[in-house]
């Protein structure tokens, strides 16, 4: 990022002085930063060649993580942004991600069975804190299908997925900085696997996917198999 030490001043700032809700959305979106940071720092002096290495047909590889991450902000991004919008127009604050539109699903469970998990899963997260989801989502206990719109491209260039990275955070960034409205941290986003999710929630997710898939990069750059620089 440009000015990163400015980025993280002014919100360890808002931090410190902000009310309270705000205060959440503030320490998420500093934690977000510091684990994209991570990444970026991880990314950055791979060769292409390395970038694009893969053990196996099934793994991917550094730069198909990283194009995911990218497709992961944006899904997360959006439904940000829906709650904001009905925040600052008086409407409901519960939106409902439709299972389709996210569809993660561990490996074995066919994907036409998953609709009828729907409601039962609703249910069961309800009473599933949201440290209890994140630690799931964090730590691979088991292998999980990923989202159709979060499929990553193969072959995309490193300099332009490092510069999507800096970029998505920037937007996240931009839409949670500044004016907000007073009831911003009320609205949920109610999912069947990720329970019910507020703003600040939301970022907790993206951070704790994003540890996940530095695992995952971590692993590939132990392969004795993997390219030297």
């Amino acid at each position: 990022f440009q000015a990163e030490d400015g980025i993280r001043d002014k919100l360890v700032t808002g931090v410190q002085t902000c009310a309270l809700p705000i205060c959440r959305i503030a320490r998420s979106l500093d934690a977000f930063r510091n684990v994209r940071m991570e990444t970026l720092e991880t990314a950055r002096p791979l060769t292409a060649e390395q970038a694009s290495f893969r053990p196996d047909r099934e793994s991917w590889s550094l730069a198909q993580n990283l194009d995911h991450l990218i497709r992961i902000d944006g899904i997360y991004r959006e439904h940000i942004q829906k709650l904001l919008d009905l925040a600052r127009e008086g409407k409901r604050l519960t939106i409902v991600m439709p299972w389709g539109e996210s569809d993660p699903r561990p490996q074995f469970v066919p994907s036409m069975v998953m609709p009828m998990l729907e409601l039962p899963f609703t249910m069961m997260n309800m009473f599933v804190p949201s440290m209890v989801r994140e630690t799931f989502l964090r730590f691979p206990v088991m292998k999980a299908k990923s989202p159709k719109r979060a499929e990553p491209e193969s072959g995309r260039d490193l300099t332009e997925l490092l510069s999507g990275l800096r970029t998505s955070f920037e937007t996240t960034r931009l839409l949670l900085e500044g004016l907000l409205p007073a009831n911003a941290e009320r609205g949920a986003l109610i999912h069947a696997v990720f329970g019910r999710n507020t703003s600040p929630d939301i970022l907790g997710l993206m951070t704790t996917h994003e540890r996940r898939h530095q695992a995952q990069m971590a692993a590939l750059l132990r392969d004795p198999r993997f390219p030297k620089s």
